[in-house]
Parts: structure tokens; C-alpha cells; sequence
């Protein structure tokens, strides 16, 4: 086993580096626009944006309650929560990942030297946050809608962005693969087993309840 284990070792590090040496003949801000496409801050941030717009903010006989506007409001609100959650989920799975593998970084990585802050302080490598979170919301995206032209579009931008990890260096190709796999496991997670776009609305609505006691407990 512990052969084996060296073998797919070496191999790993091999089809990576080559992966990134492919990668330096493509100009840098393209990876790079990818790689903020995905970012968890970006994502975390258009979650609240859509969730504080699918909500209005009244007051019903002296006491402040959040009500749904419209149904678009209500469609904002099961998106925003939902992604918000499954953002939160992701982020707990591959810390405590990353914790428990401790697996550093391609060497190569410090040769760009463009690390952005947040990323910068993470040195480990397994699994790829990126990854992780670009194959949660590409399902996501999938579980919430029909159009099937889109669901193309949707997973490929999902696979450019976590095999970009590689070409920049930034991960090992399992790193990539694992955290693709943990995507799916966030969705599961969000949806209690169940991969039910249903339970987006039961999310929702719990959410909205317990605002709804801690704004009125606070007047």
C-alpha cells in the first residue's frame, strides 16, 4: 500500500508540474481572472448583496419584522441563504481538511509571488478551496434551474477555474480532484441528504424565522 501510495505520489507532483509549466505560456491575468472569479470573499459577498435585496425591511404595528417584498424578493431570499450557507459549510469542511493534511503548497507557487492576502496566510495545499467551492456553486446553480444550455456554461467555467489551480501552481492535481468531490459533499450537506431544491425553501424560511424572533426580542 505504501508503494502504491509513492507511486500515485510521484505522479501527482509529475502531471502538476507539468500542468503549470503548460500554464506559464498563458498570460498570467487570464488565470487570474479565474481565480478571482472564484474567490470565497467575491462569492460571500454577492450572497449578502442578494439576500439583503430579497428582503424589505417595515414596521407592522410598532414592530419591526422582515417580510418578502415580492416573489422575486422570495426567489433573492432562497438563493441568498442558501448560498450563503453552502459558502459557510464549504469553508468549515476544507479548514478542517486542510488542518488535518497539512499538505504544503508546490514549491513552484512562490515563484509568481501574486498571491492575494487571504490565500497567502493559507499554506496548505490539500484540498483546493477553490475547487471546492466552484463545483458547490456550479451544482447549486444546476439544482436551482432548467435551462440546460446554461448548466454547459455553468461547468465550464467551474472545471477552468479549478484546473487553473493547477496551471498557476497554486495546487496539486489531487488537491484539485478532492476538491471537487467535497463540492458535491457541501450540496448534500445544504440539502440534508436529500439533493432537493425544496429544501432551499425550508432554509430559507427557517432563516427568516429565527431574524424575525431576534428582531423583535431586541425592541
Amino acid at each position: 500500500m505504501r508503494m502504491i501510495l509513492g507511486k500515485v505520489g510521484r505522479l501527482d507532483r509529475s502531471v502538476s508540474s507539468q500542468l503549470f509549466t503548460f500554464g506559464r505560456h498563458v498570460p498570467r491575468f487570464i488565470w487570474k481572472i479565474f481565480e478571482y472569479s472564484g474567490d470565497g470573499i467575491v462569492w460571500i459577498a454577492v450572497s449578502i448583496v442578494v439576500l439583503i435585496l430579497g428582503l424589505n425591511s417595515s414596521l407592522d404595528d410598532g414592530v419591526q419584522t422582515l417580510k418578502l417584498s415580492s416573489e422575486l424578493g422570495k426567489d433573492a431570499v432562497i438563493v441568498g441563504v442558501n448560498l450563503l450557507l453552502g459558502l459557510v459549510i464549504d469553508l468549515c469542511e476544507v479548514g478542517l481538511l486542510k488542518w488535518i493534511a497539512k499538505r504544503p503548497r508546490p514549491v513552484y507557487n512562490s515563484i509568481s509571488n501574486d498571491m492575494n492576502v487571504i490565500v497567502s496566510v493559507d499554506a496548505f495545499s490539500f484540498p483546493s478551496g477553490h475547487s471546492s467551492r466552484v463545483s458547490f456553486l456550479a451544482q447549486f446553480a444546476i439544482l436551482l434551474g432548467h435551462k440546460y444550455l446554461a448548466h454547459g456554461l455553468i461547468i465550464t467555467w467551474a472545471l477552468t477555474v479549478a484546473i487553473s489551480r493547477c496551471m498557476m501552481g497554486r495546487h496539486y492535481l489531487t488537491d484539485v480532484i478532492a476538491g471537487l468531490a467535497l463540492g458535491y459533499v457541501t450540496l448534500l450537506a445544504l440539502t440534508y441528504g436529500s439533493m432537493d431544491r425544496e429544501v432551499f425553501k425550508v432554509n430559507a424560511e427557517a432563516m427568516i424565522r429565527i431574524s424575525s424572533f431576534e428582531m423583535s426580542r431586541s425592541l
